[in-house]
């Protein structure tokens, strides 16, 4: 026999023999001095002594580790008997996700106070009782053909090494048993669970789309104030969808995350931002960062009801006159000879500026001729462009101040004012926020914690644009200088319609019901509300027009 083997051999008889040694004696004591009724446990009782802190090797849960608990375990190892998924827990004592002779031999020599090198018998096991298992997914969409690793956590601590996976629906997705990696196999969905030793579990949903053809972005050109952050969001062919990845060539300018799309602005220059799928589909992004020097933004956190910004009002920023501004709202709106012009236009999340009146133009940098939709900063964008132009035309699109009457994306649509200031649109499409517009050029603006402060304040006039600012940003809080798709915007207009005080002129939730009975979103005068409801938004700045 060769040296190596014999010594493997005699390590292996040596571990037999000792287990054999602890048997006999274990079997020996189970024979004489513990009754039968005391070690019998099966798995759908528990004792009240379980219900309280678990104690490693305690798995009578009598509160101590004696020879008791070494024969469970050398019982349960042989199949005599069965014990429970929380007693599993205290009795895995060289926590290596498995209950074994082994388990038992320790606990013996512990009960025998022979020396051993496991630690932790006999001391209590923090969080057992209130085990836990989370995945960093909770819902997944996946292309046919694409492989994603779920990654398991325990806030508690838990030993999750046992831990295991299952799909409730194999032929759309599968999940490999302990490494949680999941195959997409067809069109559909299903419920991936992990199970704990102990009956903890967590689930992800997975949606299953044809391979995407193409992936677009929703921003090519971005453009950041350092420090800024926006997310990048990707959108597929109708049916197609993948798990997308975010890549920057410039870190050091504008970082990305690379499984959620936050861009961050880090220093002055330029850098793109690239998204990939599982089968090679791409779109990219340029980021251009520049350091503006703004004043620090105000947020939910250092807001003081009423506190003022600014020295000039947004018309004598822009060039217009308020009176052409009033008028133009005025010959618009529901009691006016063109009640349709802008209400009633569809809403769209994106940079949509063409009312019912102009179909067949297009506008912003979404629009696609033909098509009548409005954002809600495309809906103001419109209402300031017209001031700008009043008497000059009929505002609507032609091939010169800075209009194009093409598809969307053929060029930036962007508008200068007389003064040459831009007119915002949305999240930056044309290069400027709203942000970055009134803090450069000192726009008069006032700031509330709640819409009753607000209103409460005596500050607001008709025409007034204000802005809600929604604390689902990508830290949880509400920021002028944050993007959010439940930041809103909108035009105070006091009137009464149908017999009720309205106050609020916006492109989004206009009080109606669809069938679904969801609310349904237009151009509208309504209450001042935000993009779902008020509950998110915790900053308001009312952003003065009249001089």
């Amino acid at each position: 026999m060769k040296k190596k083997n014999r010594t493997t051999w005699i390590k292996a008889r040596s571990v037999l023999c000792v287990c054999i040694a602890s048997l006999m004696t274990l079997s020996a004591i189970s024979a004489g001095a513990v009754k039968q009724e005391t070690l019998e446990t099966n798995n759908n009782v528990q004792s009240a002594a379980e219900k309280s802190t678990p104690i490693l090797g305690d798995v009578n849960s009598d509160g101590n580790v004696t020879l008791r608990d070494a024969i469970e375990v050398q019982k349960n190892s042989l199949s005599i008997i069965g014990i429970s998924d929380s007693q599993k827990i205290c009795a895995d004592v060289d926590r290596n996700g498995k209950v074994n002779l082994l388990d038992s031999l320790y606990i013996q020599k512990y009960a025998l106070q022979i020396p051993i090198a496991i630690t932790g018998i006999g001391k209590a096991i923090s969080s057992v009782g209130s085990d836990t298992v989370t995945l960093n997914k909770s819902a997944l969409t996946l292309g046919v053909g694409e492989s994603y690793t779920l990654i398991k956590s325990s806030p508690t601590g838990t030993n999750l090494t046992t831990a295991v996976y299952s799909s409730d629906n194999t032929s759309v997705v599968t999940v490999t048993l302990r490494g949680g990696v999941l195959s997409a196999k067809s069109v559909g969905k299903a419920v991936v669970t992990i199970k704990t030793a102990n009956g903890a579990t967590a689930s992800c949903t997975v949606t299953v789309k044809k391979a995407p053809t193409s992936i677009t972005l929703n921003r090519i050109l971005l453009n950041l104030n350092l420090g800024e952050s926006y997310y990048l969001d990707t959108s597929f062919p109708i049916g197609e969808g993948a798990n997308v990845k975010y890549k920057s060539n410039n870190t050091s300018v504008a970082s990305v995350n690379s499984s959620g799309g936050l861009v961050t602005a880090k220093k002055a220059g330029t850098a793109k931002i690239t998204a990939t799928t599982y089968n090679g589909k791409s779109a990219t992004c340029t980021v251009t960062v520049t350091n503006l020097n703004l004043p620090a933004p105000i947020t939910e956190d250092n807001i003081v009801n009423g506190m003022k910004r600014g020295t000039k009002s947004l018309s004598e920023v822009l060039g217009f006159k308020f009176s052409y501004y009033l008028s133009w709202l005025d010959n618009h709106d529901f009691d006016s000879s063109k009640p349709d012009y802008y209400i009633g236009t569809p809403y769209a999340g994106a940079d949509c500026r063409v009312p019912n009146a102009l179909k067949g133009k297009a506008f912003g940098h979404n629009d696609a001729v033909g098509d009548c939709k409005m954002s809600n900063t495309g809906f103001v964008w419109h209402t300031l462009y017209a001031a700008c132009t009043y008497g000059k035309g009929d505002n609507s699109a032609t091939n010169s101040d800075g209009y194009f009457a093409g598809l969307h994306n053929s060029k930036k649509c962007q508008y200068y004012s007389p003064t040459g200031v831009k007119i915002p649109t949305l999240d930056k499409s044309d290069g400027i926020s709203w942000y970055e517009m009134y803090s450069q050029q000192q726009v008069k603006r006032y700031y509330y914690k709640s819409k009753d402060a607000m209103l409460q304040s005596g500050v607001l006039e008709k025409g007034d644009i204000i802005w809600q600012f929604s604390n689902r940003t990508y830290n949880g809080k509400a920021a002028e200088n944050l993007s959010s798709s439940l930041h809103h915007v909108g035009i105070y207009y006091p009137a009464t319609y149908k017999g009720k005080s309205v106050n609020f002129w916006h492109s989004g939730l206009d009080g109606g019901i669809d069938s679904n009975g969801w609310g349904t979103m237009s151009n509208s005068i309504t209450q001042i509300t935000g993009m779902t409801s008020d509950d998110n938004i915790k900053l308001y700045v009312v952003i003065k027009v009249a001089p």
